[in-house]
């Protein structure tokens, strides 16, 4: 379940037709102490984006923004303790710019599967994301499924980048993404696999 329209340029034309990411988080939850959220501070990006905060079925927690850009105020990232609420962490951070925050929802040695059949981890993760974060557009996740077992969870999540990218040009990304968190020793749900076009099936170009 994937499509680009029209051009792909920048990440699309790196990744193809199958090309990746996956997304979300949050920043300031206003009912952070129902869900247990724990903000850690990260440095606020440097230029202004487009913020679009997609609730899909089955979340109820309101994420906001807290940068100042004029100022450079800290951009303050929220992790939760609920594993449902980690798609939106993901948000959040994809859409705040930061690469950073966006770090921040990643262990240390997670991977990440830009293509089927693909698997980088460290400084090639970060700058898939990268990429995808240059394009300068909103992501929106609508989690399907949840399954938790102990500190490990399975998370099924629709999510989708769409809007006119910097050349204008009308962009649309979306796949269905199958990941892997685990809790960490801090109670807080991090990606270990991030795998955003998990339902793709395999083809003869990708295997």
């Amino acid at each position: 379940m994937h499509q680009l329209a029209q051009h792909e340029r920048g990440p699309a034309a790196r990744y193809g037709r199958q090309g990746g990411l996956h997304g979300a988080v949050g920043v300031r939850a206003y009912r952070a102490a129902r869900w247990g959220w724990h903000q850690v501070g990260v440095p606020a990006p440097a230029v202004g984006f487009r913020l679009v905060t997609h609730v899909g079925t089955g979340l109820t927690s309101v994420v906001d923004i807290n940068t100042n850009f004029a100022h450079d105020h800290a951009f303050s990232l929220t992790l939760t303790s609920d594993a449902v609420q980690h798609p939106s962490v993901f948000e959040a951070a994809f859409n705040s710019g930061s690469a950073q925050a966006l770090a921040a929802v990643y262990e240390p040695d997670a991977v990440f599967v830009p293509r089927v059949g693909e698997s980088v981890t460290g400084a090639e993760l970060r700058a898939a994301n990268a990429e995808f974060q240059s394009l300068g557009l909103p992501m929106s996740v609508r989690p399907r499924h949840t399954y938790i077992a102990d500190d490990i969870a399975l998370l099924i999540v629709d999510w989708v980048i769409e809007g006119e990218g910097p050349d204008r040009e009308h962009v649309h990304i979306e796949g269905t993404a199958t990941d892997v968190a685990r809790r960490g020793p801090d109670g807080l749900w991090r990606y270990v696999i991030d795998n955003p076009f998990g339902t793709t099936e395999r083809t003869s170009s990708s295997a």
